[in-house]
């Protein structure tokens, strides 16, 4: 029960779980000139347009 309280949103769980991703595993990076920031922003987009489909 707390669980679905906490993820009302269908979108909030793959967000948190994917900034989580983004932080702690360093091999998630395509290039070197990738960062912290435009990996989240790939992931909000990428969840974005799935959610959108």
């Amino acid at each position: 029960m707390m669980a679905t309280a906490m993820f009302m949103n269908s979108n909030a769980l793959p967000i948190a779980l994917m900034q989580s991703l983004v932080v702690t595993v360093p091999n998630l990076a395509w290039g070197p000139d990738d960062n912290k920031n435009g990996m989240l922003g790939w992931v909000l987009t990428y969840l974005t347009m799935y959610a959108s489909l």
